[in-house]
């Protein structure tokens, strides 16, 4: 039989090994989640760059036959930066 002293021991290594387990589950949520919420935000900024070019472009800003350049660089708050400049021709007057 188990003395009082290696009894507790094993509880205590046992309860140890469950915590540990338990806060690197946390910690693999929290990634898994930082990840996709950074995957989704870098979709969304492709959804609104391509957006904003389809209206440019409605509104005659931007050639409909110049090839759209992808988002490279995302500033600080996740909004795109070109890195290519597409070539536009002069607004259109008021009719």
């Amino acid at each position: 039989m188990l003395s009082t002293d290696t009894l507790i021991w094993m509880i205590l290594a046992g309860t140890t090994v469950v915590c540990v387990l338990s806060i690197l589950g946390v910690f693999a949520s929290v990634v898994r989640h930082q990840t996709d919420l950074h995957d989704l935000r870098s979709r969304v900024a492709e959804l609104q760059y391509g957006h904003n070019l389809q209206h440019a472009r409605m509104h005659g800003h931007v050639d409909a036959e110049s090839e759209s350049g992808g988002v490279d660089i995302l500033d600080d708050q996740s909004n795109p930066e070109i890195a290519e400049a597409a070539p536009s021709r002069p607004a259109r007057a008021a009719a």
